[in-house]
């Protein structure tokens, strides 16, 4: 599975090859058009990490609120199994 590091670092060794074939100005906007890709992908992961972390906080309120609801709910002192108590 190639990943957007792995066809960035394709990209710019694509880019390293065609410099010496091509003039300093196509360069240039050919090195910024990259950049601005790069920069658009880097964007995109922290927004993504935002909603990971997002996620992650919201499933910890989630088990924190379950595990209250277990131990005061209305079974909690009852016997476990085999009439044990917990």
């Amino acid at each position: 599975m190639e990943t957007s590091t792995d066809r960035a670092a394709a990209a710019l060794r694509r880019l390293r090859a065609n410099q010496s074939a091509t003039r300093p100005d196509a360069r240039r906007d050919r090195a910024d058009d990259l950049a601005e890709r790069v920069e658009h992908l880097e964007a995109a992961l922290e927004g993504l990490q935002d909603a990971v972390y997002r996620q992650d906080v919201v499933h910890d309120r989630q088990i924190a609120d379950l595990r209250k609801r277990r131990v005061i709910g209305p079974n909690a002192g009852s016997p476990g199994p085999r009439g044990q108590l917990p």
